[in-house]
């Protein structure tokens, strides 16, 4: 489909302004791989509004030469990176309507791909599998399309976004990576170019932000940016959110068997990549052990306004972004944060008020911070030696170790003891256990616990079906040390190498045979361990795991593993995920309770953009059994909001409205979060109404009207769902 899903955005957006796009549309018929898309071109050029924002940004990037990017990418990103980046440079809210209905475009047609796997009986063969859809999980995927963009590639990310770390980080804390300008010449390292430039990404970090430091959600926007430009060019590329890769075995290909909300089912690649990150949170034997036997430690009676009192860091930083009042969560409030890397820097950044003024919400100088933080696990008793220690980009941190009235304490408190576990110290308090005593006390009590103790691979175990069975009993090494054994250093040249040849991969050695030179799975980025070398990193104060170390080695990395590999076939064709309405003969119920809700962060004044955006999406793929006849033709959905649940009824009596329309919508888990929101604060009701015509739903003539009425009596026999909640991995 050229251009469909960004067309159908711009359709709405236009929509919202004019309210008259369908009188003004007109359609070109699809040719060689193409589908219909709305042309909506001088429709901009003459909308007063919206159009003059759009020309003015456009405007502004063609005059600086910023439409052009200033990254090698194909053809089909450059046409992408002329669609979008005006759009994103209109304002920051815009971006975020357009990232989160990028979303739910993914979410959507991730749960509609693997409800077909699961069915279908039969495993779906590819060119190239992509566990994890992070940094270099969508950087092996763009590597692979820049080689050749017939690949059929799957992306299986466990989470429901790509780069989950940081989307759901959001604008909590600044990554410590620097941006400067990018562009030929410019090779991103420091000192020299954009350390955070992203390998044939349409859309690169320093275009949402020109700060030196951006936001995680400024990488996080960029990453999900990313992998949708690939599904939106390249209909031969899949992505499964919420979907694990249990077990890995390999014969002639690699064979993946893949756990997924639809269920299981297995799939076979030519090629895997493993680009899992830095793994799942890390905990201390003994607090692992403490909170297994005790579990209403990390549960909280009200996850909204009150924090567990044992929490890892990742859920920290995922509440704290989606709350409109994260302060809240820990004012007046005694604070122990356990370790001393980047993710204890950036708690404490946070907390201490340091983080971007977007990442706090309603929150203000007048809503209190936490009353004591006890940072565990830090040996540096003072601001100055603190600072004498640490990067320059956490110095203001050393703020915190001292107080400028004499007579009153620090709000820092730095313990040198480790963490040995944790115990409940009352309903509401919890002791940390020191390894130790410090000034005579054994135990820390606190309100709540932060464990930044770092991450634990799962690679591992994932390879172990591709080795021989003697390798079982080696599984529990360190991964370093077991990579070390079972796998070899791909070596290549990157655009940083300086023409030298350098570590880009490791390779896995399939049943005890060799690999590095012809290698069918590689582990890329952090997962495969440290891959520069000492010399490459002599005066870097970068970690080993950031984008510019690790980044062109991934690209660099897939082109190895795909060598004389070709695409299994060039059909590629628009993978169809057409849903049917269809009569049901048992009386089934068309009137549900959306529970489980949150808040968003709003995106003011584009709330409604979003939902018309994503419903024009999902109806652009509904076809209509032609014995159903609504009145006046339209198929109607009504929307209530009723004491923190939101009410959905349909006009068309007994159908397959659950499956075809609303499990689609609960998937995007934003769409119905935005309906409370838009029904809390604009109006009580939300009334969608969309033609049917030649038994589709007609989206461009798709209307929104906002009412004031309650729920009606004869909707309150009605089906419960919980709507999907952000991803919070339980410890």
């Amino acid at each position: 489909m050229k251009n469909k899903l960004y067309t159908q955005v711009i359709f709405i957006f236009l929509f919202y302004i004019s309210c008259s796009v369908s009188n003004a549309m007109s359609c070109k018929k699809a040719t060689d791989n193409e589908m219909v898309s709305v042309q909506i071109t001088e429709n901009i050029k003459n909308n007063s509004t919206f159009a003059l924002d759009v020309a003015k940004a456009k405007s502004i990037l063609k005059k600086a030469g910023q439409l052009k990017s200033p990254v090698t990418v194909t053809e089909k990103m450059q046409s992408f990176r002329n669609e979008y980046l005006p759009l994103m440079q209109v304002n920051t809210g815009m971006s975020e309507a357009l990232v989160r209905y990028m979303e739910a475009d993914l979410r959507i047609k991730s749960e509609a791909l693997a409800k077909k796997l699961a069915n279908q009986g039969l495993r779906e063969n590819y060119d190239l599998i992509i566990i994890g859809a992070g940094v270099h999980g969508v950087v092996a995927l763009h590597s692979a399309l820049s080689k050749n963009g017939s690949y059929k590639i799957l992306v299986v990310e466990s989470s429901d976004t790509g780069g989950s770390n940081f989307r759901y980080a959001n604008e909590v804390f600044n990554i410590n990576s620097s941006n400067r300008a990018s562009g030929e010449g410019k090779l991103p390292l420091p000192g020299e170019g954009n350390i955070n430039e992203l390998p044939n990404f349409p859309i690169q970090v320093s275009d949402k932000s020109a700060v030196k430091y951006p936001t995680a959600g400024d990488l996080g926007r960029t990453i999900v940016t990313g992998l949708y430009s690939a599904t939106s060019k390249y209909p031969n590329v899949d992505v499964l959110l919420n979907s694990d890769v249990k077990t890995l075995k390999s014969r002639e290909d690699i064979e993946a068997e893949v756990n997924s909300p639809a269920g299981q089912f297995k799939v076979v690649g030519s090629r895997l990549a493993i680009t899992s990150g830095l793994g799942t949170p890390g905990l201390p034997k003994g607090v692992a052990e403490a909170v297994k036997k005790n579990k209403a430690l990390v549960k909280s009676p009200n996850i909204e306004k009150t924090l567990p009192r044992v929490i890892t860091f990742e859920n920290f930083v995922r509440l704290l972004a989606k709350s409109s009042d994260p302060k809240s969560y820990f004012a007046n409030k005694k604070i122990s944060v356990v370790g001393e890397g980047d993710s204890a820097n950036v708690a404490i950044e946070f907390m201490l008020g340091y983080a971007v003024k977007e990442a706090y919400g309603i929150s203000n100088a007048q809503t209190p911070g936490p009353k004591k933080i006890f940072w565990l696990g830090q040996d540096a008793r003072t601001c100055e030696e603190f600072i004498a220690d640490i990067r320059s980009r956490y110095a203001q941190i050393g703020t915190g170790f001292r107080n400028s009235n004499p007579d009153l304490e620090a709000i820092i408190q730095p313990i040198p003891n480790r963490i040995a576990s944790v115990e409940e110290a009352g309903a509401k308090t919890v002791n940390s256990v020191l390894d130790g005593t410090f000034l005579g006390e054994s135990t820390v009590t606190s309100d709540v616990v932060i464990l930044a103790t770092g991450y634990k691979s799962g690679v591992t175990k994932l390879v172990q079906g591709l080795l021989q069975a003697k390798a079982k009993k080696d599984v529990k090494l360190p991964p370093e040390e077991f990579l070390e054994k079972y796998g070899e250093f791909v070596m290549g040249k990157t655009k940083t190498s300086d023409g030298a040849l350098t570590r880009v991969a490791r390779s896995i050695n399939i049943n005890g045979k060799a690999s590095a030179k012809k290698p069918k799975v590689v582990i890329l980025g952090p997962a495969a361990g440290k891959l520069p070398v000492e010399n490459e990193l002599a005066g870097i104060i970068q970690n080993t795991v950031s984008i510019f170390n690790n980044a062109p080695r991934t690209f660099k990395g897939v082109k190895i593993l795909l060598d004389k590999v070709k695409p299994r076939s060039k059909n590629t064709k628009v993978r169809e995920f057409t849903k049917r309405l269809e009569p049901k003969n048992d009386r089934s119920l068309t009137v549900f309770e959306i529970k489980n809700l949150s808040s968003l962060r709003t995106i003011p004044g584009l709330n409604d953009v979003y939902l018309k955006s994503v419903l024009a999406n999902l109806f652009s793929s509904i076809e209509v059994n032609k014995s159903i006849k609504p009145d006046n033709g339209h198929f109607v959905l009504n929307f209530y909001n009723a004491k923190g649940v939101v009410v959905v009824a349909s006009n068309l009596g007994n159908v397959n409205l659950r499956e075809v329309i609303i499990d689609p919508l609960v998937a995007t888990r934003d769409f119905f979060n935005t309906v409370k929101d838009v029904l809390s604060l604009q109006s009580k009701s939300m009334k969608v109404s969309v033609p049917i015509k030649d038994e589709k739903l007609d989206f461009e003539h798709l209307t929104i009207e906002y009412g004031n009425s309650n729920r009606p009596a004869d909707t309150q026999n009605s089906k419960s769902i919980s709507n999907n909640g952000i991803d919070l991995r339980g410890i």
